[in-house]
């Protein structure tokens, strides 16, 4: 693929992150000015659950962090979601200096929920690394992400930068030829079915061995490979201590800058931002052999106080609740008054009206298999993912869908994330209903998970209960899915006694 020169492999021995904002926990300030770090753990400031089900493997993972990002995108962020007459709002013209300055202010906590296939390789480093991406991602990152997503060819032959187009100069676009990495590539549509099915990469790396007629060669391509490994692996070695690959102790970084002076006095958008970082992430794990043939959904929630001055996100009376997502795991806010689920996200699936008119320009293929459900190529449940390197050119995207609300923290008790292994056997209502009788957000993740473990889920499962200021009202209205819960458990206990 792009990125096979000399410059290129140097360029690949190199690490992205110069800035060392990340924690694990958030700053406040009491009213005495007295400084506190509160701790960003499960069971203290959030509750989460997670259970490998009946699968051989835990392919789902879970992150946890608070990120600083620029004043000045954040207040335009604000800005950019404001709705009629909100200049009365307090928080209008919101500014770092007014809410305590840029240490306090411009936190933003990070909930990130991970659904790895094919292995829990992709689902693990987006657990530790994506967070990081995120926050370094610079417009001087951009024009180099496109010219190597535009290398992919097929569906992205003609790649703009997309939610990034206003930051690439289309001058310098071009499109290098790809280089001539056999195993990464699915020649026929037999081949990429083969792949999807669950071939290995060593299955095809030893086909391709078997079919070279000199002893030598294959041993040239091994070495390759391990090579390959290895330098995909070296691009993570500065992340502790800022230091290059090779201890030169100078700070180094993952990707070309280019030239955006012409834009100095523009900031990115939450959109950009996300759609830079998660074509990043997508790319290193194209360009590691370690993670050929699996992959992993996404989906983040971003909470960001608006209070004057600052406070921690669970006590804000105005909050910037930001999803980035990608693929099938949900999340889900909660009505303080009426108890009312609101789905914040939306699936990524074949037969999502959306996905299915932005396949069909591209003729992909999108099949019913014979249980009735939807499949992309096939065999694919989600349309955008990380990963799944072999069905890139045929549609399968990593850029995200980017939502940014305004909301009255009182007014809404906590947001729900899960992945497939709840949703596949509960609704958004009977999740929220669950949670609401819980006195602890962790009492609230174990509830969720109880439910659908009695419900007869074998998948990998998540759960994350992210308490907002409204959680004292949550269970003061009406239980909407109270009947249809206990009918069903008694249903299912039932058929499990008839199994025995």
């Amino acid at each position: 693929m792009y990125a096979a020169s000399h410059a290129s492999a140097k360029r690949l021995s190199t690490c992205l992150w110069t800035r060392r904002s990340v924690h694990n926990y958030v700053r406040a300030r009491s009213g005495t000015g007295v400084h506190a770090r509160i701790p960003l753990l499960a069971g203290v400031t959030f509750g989460a659950e997670m259970s490998r089900g009946d699968r051989a493997k835990q392919e789902d993972a879970m992150s946890v962090a608070c990120v600083t990002l620029p004043c000045e995108q954040l207040r335009q962020n604000i800005l950019l979601h404001v709705q009629s007459g909100a200049t009365r709002d307090p928080w209008y013209g919101w500014t770092c200096d007014e809410a305590g300055g840029a240490e306090l202010a411009a936190q933003v906590v990070w909930f990130g929920c991970f659904d790895g296939h094919g292995g829990p390789q992709v689902s693990q480093l987006l657990k530790e690394k994506l967070h990081y991406v995120f926050e370094a991602a610079d417009p001087s990152m951009v024009q180099d992400t496109v010219q190597y997503t535009r290398s992919i060819g097929g569906y992205f032959g003609r790649f703009q930068g997309g939610a990034m187009e206003r930051w690439v100069q289309p001058e310098l676009l071009a499109r290098p030829p790809p280089a001539a990495r056999t195993q990464e590539k699915a020649r026929t549509l037999s081949e990429l079915a083969q792949f999807v099915h669950g071939k290995s990469s060593d299955d095809m790396v030893e086909a391709e061995s078997t079919t070279s007629t000199s002893t030598s060669a294959t041993s040239s391509t091994t070495s390759a490979t391990s090579t390959a490994k290895s330098v995909g692996l070296e691009r993570y070695m500065a992340l502790d201590d800022d230091i290059g690959p090779q201890g030169a102790g100078v700070p180094v970084r993952h990707t070309k800058r280019h030239d955006v002076s012409h834009m100095k006095q523009a900031c990115m958008t939450m959109e950009e931002r996300a759609t830079l970082a998660w074509l990043m992430m997508d790319r290193e794990v194209q360009e590691n052999e370690e993670y050929l043939g699996a992959g992993s959904t996404a989906s983040v929630l971003l909470l960001h106080s608006l209070d004057v001055p600052t406070q921690p996100w669970y006590s804000s009376e105005y909050l910037a609740l930001t999803t980035i997502q990608l693929g099938d795991t949900r999340f889900v806010l909660c009505d303080a008054e009426t108890g009312q689920a609101h789905p914040l996200t939306q699936l990524h699936h074949p037969d999502e009206p959306t996905e299915l008119e932005r396949l069909s320009r591209q003729g992909a293929g999108v099949v019913t298999d014979s249980f009735g459900e939807v499949r992309f190529m096939g065999t694919l449940a989600n349309t955008r993912s990380f990963g799944d390197t072999q069905t890139k050119r045929y549609g399968m995207t990593a850029e995200p869908d980017v939502h940014t609300h305004i909301l009255r923290g009182s007014s809404f008790a906590f947001v729900v994330g899960f992945s497939d292994g709840i949703s596949s056997v509960m609704s958004d209502q009977e999740v929220v209903d669950e949670c609401r009788r819980a006195r602890h957000p962790q009492d609230a993740a174990r509830r969720v998970m109880k439910y659908a473990d009695d419900l007869g889920s074998d998948d990998n499962a998540t759960v994350i209960c992210v308490p907002l200021k409204g959680w004292d009202k949550r269970d003061t209205a009406h239980d909407h899915t109270c009947s249809l819960r206990n009918e069903r458990r008694s249903t299912t206990d039932l058929y499990r006694n008839r199994r025995k």
